[in-house]
């Protein structure tokens, strides 16, 4: 009698571990998804920046800000749910495009704020330049 309660107990304890493991495993596939996304995050500031500097010879104060600037966007982005994206409708993936475009137009008055006027017009030439280059239309949404 003694062992077969020791045989139940025993038995309980590996469900418990057994179902808790897929959970513990999903959970750290959750966090590897958001350290990857965070990481190229960063790489994608880093990237922008470093073109941005290339292009508009920033001044360590203008890098300074921008960069706080473009990560608190990226912040932004890296807190949507990209798996979710496939599954949305055309209307909800319409609603979504307009609130990242949205967000980039004020990201890009944001960056204008700490640019000369010079760097300014550079800085929608080359804006414009990766427009084309992605095959979109010219200009800003607003302007369309």
């Amino acid at each position: 009698m003694r062992y077969a309660r020791v045989g139940v107990v025993v038995a309980l304890v590996l469900g418990v571990c057994l179902t808790a493991l897929p959970q513990q495993q999903q959970q750290q596939q959750q966090q590897q998804k958001q350290v990857q996304l965070n990481e190229r995050a960063k790489q994608m500031v880093e990237r922008r920046l470093q073109r941005m500097d290339e292009v508009l010879n920033l001044t360590p104060e203008q890098e300074k800000k921008i960069r706080e600037i473009l990560e608190k966007e990226a912040a932004q982005f890296s807190g949507f749910d990209w798996e979710r994206f496939r599954d949305m409708s055309p209307e909800e993936r319409q609603q979504a495009m307009e609130q990242f475009r949205a967000q980039r137009e004020k990201t890009d008055k944001e960056i204008e704020k700490v640019l000369t006027p010079e760097q300014v017009e550079k800085y929608r030439k080359m804006q414009e330049e990766f427009r084309q280059r992605r095959g979109r239309r010219p200009g800003p949404p607003s302007e369309r």
